[in-house]
This record gives C-alpha cells, structure tokens and sequence, in this order.
C-alpha cells in the first residue's frame, strides 16, 4: 500500500526538501499494528497486538504469533512468515 512514510524509531513523518515521502508502507503498518495496544486507534479499537505485554513472558510464542496473524490480517496482510530466533521475533511480510 501507498502512503506517507514515517521515521522506524519514532513514527514521525518523513520531510524532504518541504514535501512529505511517500511509499510502501506495509511494513510500518504491520510494526505499528504490532506495537499498538487494542483501544489505540479509535476507527478499530480492536486492531492491535499490543507485543510490549509479551515482553517478559517465556513459553507463549504460539499465542504472539498467533495475534500477529490475525491482527495483520485485519489489515489485508496475509500469510506472514513469522519465527523467532534466538529469542528474537521475525516477521517477513508476503503479498497483499
């Protein structure tokens, strides 16, 4: 999907020589729907995984990848590819 881009770190929104950037932005959609705790976007107050609250749990990898799933998929994002690694959570997103 097309639309304004936004820094990694902070959400802002990129500026270049006065003109806001456009482009992809599916893969910060997905990283924001996975930040967002539900209630945080007013127009779908269930959208969101809210992964901050699985931060210091062990043994619940099923139930992240789970959500991810299903809250991307609120988005049109199908079929992630999604893994841990060392501990460290991967996500590769396919085709809308």
């Amino acid at each position: 999907m097309k639309g304004i881009l936004l820094t990694q770190d902070t959400f802002d929104v990129i500026i270049k020589n006065g003109t806001l950037q456009t482009g992809d932005t599916d893969e910060q959609n997905a990283q924001i729907i996975i930040l967002a705790e539900q209630g945080e976007f007013k127009e779908h107050p269930l959208l969101g995984v809210g992964l901050t609250k699985f931060l210091k749990s062990v043994g619940r990898e099923r139930e992240i990848v789970r959500a991810i799933r299903i809250q991307l998929a609120l988005d049109g994002i199908k079929n992630p590819e999604i893994s841990f690694n060392e501990g460290k959570l991967q996500i590769q997103l396919c085709d809308k």
